[in-house]
């Protein structure tokens, strides 16, 4: 835990205990030091006020956290943090969530990965196929809209789709569940015309978007296929069955 946020904490069970045995109710956070709200702590590290829940403390709202850093606009390969912002060095009590990967729609990807089928061989109707073997008849699809539409279908036929499952659920501080999707293959072209900038940034955090891998997107093929991304040399898409797990990197906008 941040150390302000631990101290902080020791200083609220300690002042309770000396209340309950006073018998005191009292409300005044604001000398333990609970003086934001809600909104000015989101994505921070946060701590209620146990005597008023509209107070809150957050480490990072001060400006003694973060005088080592000062917020950039973002370029593409910036870590994004969870305030959703970009900074110069490195900022206290704010938590590295995404990478810069679009500046003009102003995405990021995520910093982790998983390995996930894309579902079952079931042509979702209400999405818009790209034609097989290349990426056309789709490129104006985001992921986000992809994502959405393939998760309704689920619903609404009783079927999972992992992938873009994963994504939904994908959670970090400042960007909780329902805030990720699945990109689309031109969200991936993106990023990966992009690569070694942003695995530059990434390998910072002792992470990679690994080459020589398969990538899902959300731009359905067929009911028995997806575009796959290919991240290497050659950088191809691919015509992959659904039912074979490939890796599943989710994106955000900021």
């Amino acid at each position: 835990m941040n150390k302000p946020l631990l101290s902080l904490l020791l200083s609220t069970i300690l002042a309770g205990s000396a209340q309950a045995q006073n018998c005191v109710n009292s409300s005044r956070c604001d000398e333990l030091g609970y003086i934001r709200t809600a909104d000015e702590c989101k994505g921070l590290e946060t701590l209620i006020c146990p005597f008023d829940s509209s107070k809150f403390f957050c480490a990072g709202s001060n400006s003694e956290d973060t005088e080592n850093a000062s917020i950039k606009g973002c370029a593409v390969g910036d870590i994004l943090y969870s305030d959703k912002k970009c900074y110069t060095g490195t900022p206290s009590g704010l938590v590295p969530i995404a990478v810069v990967f679009d500046t003009s729609k102003r995405y990021a990807l995520a910093l982790e990965e998983a390995e996930k089928k894309w579902g079952p061989e079931e042509d979702v109707n209400t999405l818009t196929n790209c034609t097989s073997g290349a990426p056309t008849g789709c490129s104006m699809n985001s992921g986000k809209e992809n994502t959405s539409v393939i998760l309704a279908y689920g619903k609404a036929k009783v079927l999972g789709f992992p992938a873009a499952e994963y994504c939904n659920t994908y959670a970090t501080w400042g960007a909780g569940v329902g805030n990720w999707w699945l990109p689309s293959h031109q969200e991936l072209t993106n990023m990966r015309t992009n690569l070694s900038t942003i695995n530059a940034s990434l390998s910072s955090l002792g992470k990679n978007i690994k080459e020589g891998f398969h990538y899902w997107t959300s731009s359905e093929v067929n009911r028995a296929r997806a575009l796959s991304c290919f991240i290497g040399n050659d950088g191809v898409y691919e015509v992959k069955g659904k039912i074979f797990a490939q890796k599943v990197r989710c994106a955000m906008s900021y």
